[in-house]
């Protein structure tokens, strides 16, 4: 065993994946034939792939007959759930091809192993196993034939990809009025090894993304916003959502969470000043992340365990306990409004020993840095012009438009808000407002009380930001999924 295997890690897995063409679908015949080989899986001419005993180190045989075991019993309830209802391996045979549960689990080995390697030591142990592999008169395993693999770059389920979204910025902290979160999934598994970035999802953006092979578009604006009654190709935004399912392409859309997230777009957008403070115009309320209510039950001691047990299968719940005296106990159920009715089916057969059960709205409170626009004090005064040509230096535009204010000369600070300002930025007390558009009588009432408006046209204010987003998700995803910005994403108004 010692003599003829090796340990590998993740990259190695992947390595063989990416240059091993698969059957998919599977015909029939195949499906029979891994049914009945289902244990073993060849990777190469000569290669053969399994897991040990504890299911946490990757083996690579050579010239070997060894079977690989993966997961026999999914241990792990998150992989479980992942899987299917069953958690054993013969049921997740039957749902999901091979291809796509080998890359998902080689996932997991690189999380319980925390093992990545560098290009250099990829590189240098390649040519080692290649040196002695000569020597030794035995081929070279496929994935050290492949000398340009990228080490870095792999693949990442889309429940994962998604989680470190949110994670990055709440969608929370969205406007209720907003459609943010996942707006397209394909059917699970959906790997994610590249990520197509855009302001605006146009038919010439999906075409990009699709021609790139992007396996996730993340579009600032929802491109679904209102309920689609149906789906048909006589509509342009029928036809971006319909081809990106054929094409399993995910869909994910932040909108006004970045707007509001510290250091996201109005963060951006207030950076074409010098500015000494700022703080949101309008802060962002939140309650205890992800929950805003807590069920307080009451009950008697005897039944405090059968009734964790139940509570544990309502999802997206958070459950404590608290003993009051000999005989009672208050357990606390941290939830949203969407799941009391399941906690309460979980609890109504114990009816008989509840004392009481409150329901609690917990207190929303400003969640430091975050909110919608900016307001910032300047470091020192700035005339109008100066102003003017600092947001064209910063946006990369050749032209704005000026709405000057009455008597206004001097700025000494500026709200911005991206995208359309005349709600956020509705009677506030400075000099200088900067936005991408706003109604005529929002700009009018701002000129005649002094305050002067630079317009630049809606998505001028937030496009920008895409590249800021680039290179905080590249290192927020550490270097593992590819992030490109759309180069056909663009401002629908030109100047003429």
């Amino acid at each position: 065993m010692a003599d003829n295997s090796q340990a590998a890690t993740f990259d190695d897995m992947y390595g063989f994946l990416k240059f091993k063409r698969f059957p998919s679908p599977y015909s029939k015949n195949q499906k029979d034939v891994l049914r009945r080989r289902s244990k073993k899986f060849k990777i190469g001419d000569d290669d053969t792939l399994y897991f040990n005993s504890d299911g946490k180190e990757l083996i690579v045989v050579r010239n070997s007959s060894l079977y690989h075991k993966i997961f026999e019993e999914c241990h792990s309830t998150e992989t479980g759930a992942h899987l299917g209802r069953d958690k054993t391996m013969s049921r997740v045979r039957e749902r999901y091809y091979w291809p796509h549960m080998a890359i998902f689990i080689a996932q997991k080995v690189k999380e319980c192993n925390k093992c990545q390697r560098g290009s250099a030591q990829s590189t240098d142990s390649a040519q080692s196993a290649t040196d002695s592999g000569n020597k030794n008169g035995t081929s070279t395993p496929l994935y050290q034939r492949k000398a340009n693999y990228n080490s870095n770059i792999c693949a990442m389920e889309l429940t994962l990809v998604v989680k470190k979204l949110k994670e990055f910025a709440d969608p929370n902290l969205a406007e209720s009025w907003d459609n943010v979160g996942l707006l397209v999934e394909p059917t699970a598994p959906h790997m994610v090894k590249k990520v197509m970035l855009t302001n605006d999802l146009t038919e010439a953006v999906y075409q990009e993304a699709r021609a790139w092979k992007a396996n996730l578009i993340i579009s600032y604006h929802p491109p679904i916003f209102v309920p689609m009654k149906k789906l048909v190709q006589s509509n342009w935004k029928d036809r971006i959502i319909t081809g990106c399912l054929e094409n399993r392409i995910a869909v994910f859309s932040p909108h006004t969470s970045y707007d509001a997230v510290a250091g996201g777009v109005n963060d951006w957008l207030l950076q074409a000043f010098d500015v000494e403070s700022s703080h949101p115009v309008t802060p962002s309320l939140v309650t205890s992340d992800p929950y805003n209510k807590r069920l307080q039950i009451t009950v008697a001691n005897d039944v405090q365990e059968s009734m964790l047990r139940s509570l544990s299968r309502v999802e997206h719940a958070q459950t404590t306990v608290n003993e009051l005296n000999e005989e009672l106990s208050q357990i606390n159920v941290l939830c949203c409004q969407g799941n009391i009715s399941a906690i309460l089916e979980c609890t109504e057969c114990f009816s008989a020993n509840i004392k009481s059960i409150e329901l609690i709205n917990l207190e929303k409170k400003p969640k430091p840095g975050h909110g919608m626009g900016r307001i910032g004090k300047l470091v020192s005064p700035i005339s109008v012009s100066e102003a003017v040509e600092k947001v064209k230096g910063h946006l990369g535009l050749s032209h704005v438009r000026l709405a000057k204010g009455v008597g206004c000369e001097s700025i000494s600070s500026v709200a911005v808000c991206a995208g359309s300002g005349s709600g956020v930025l509705k009677n506030l007390s400075v000099p200088l407002y900067v936005t991408g558009e706003m109604g005529h009588h929002d700009v009018l009432h701002a000129v005649q009380s002094g305050v002067s408006v630079i317009l630049c046209d809606h998505s001028n204010t937030e496009r920008g930001f895409l590249k800021v987003l680039q290179k905080s998700l590249i290192s927020l995803f550490s270097n593992e999924i590819e992030f490109k910005v759309s180069k056909f994403d663009k401002d629908p108004l030109d100047i003429v």
